[in-house]
């Protein structure tokens, strides 16, 4: 086979694996149900700002409170 097959052939590859690994996330963010959309700007925040965490504090916490109302909502 020629190069050029080959590279269109692997191109192919990694595209399903990146599709696949954005369905992985898609169904990750729907588990979180009413804190998706915290988590979502979370994750711009991490592309805009280099995956600085410091950075990103307010969303870190804006999550972590979701998740805590989200665990104290369900034990009652």
């Amino acid at each position: 086979m020629n190069g050029r097959g080959e590279g269109k052939e692997m191109e192919a590859r990694e595209k399903g694996l990146h599709q696949d690994d954005a369905d992985e996330d898609d169904e990750n963010v729907k588990q979180l149900q009413q804190c998706s959309s915290i988590y979502l700007l979370l994750q711009d925040c991490l592309v805009k700002t280099d995956r600085n965490w410091k950075s990103c504090q307010k969303e870190v916490q804006a999550l972590k409170a979701c998740n805590d109302r989200r665990k104290k909502d369900k034990g009652t």
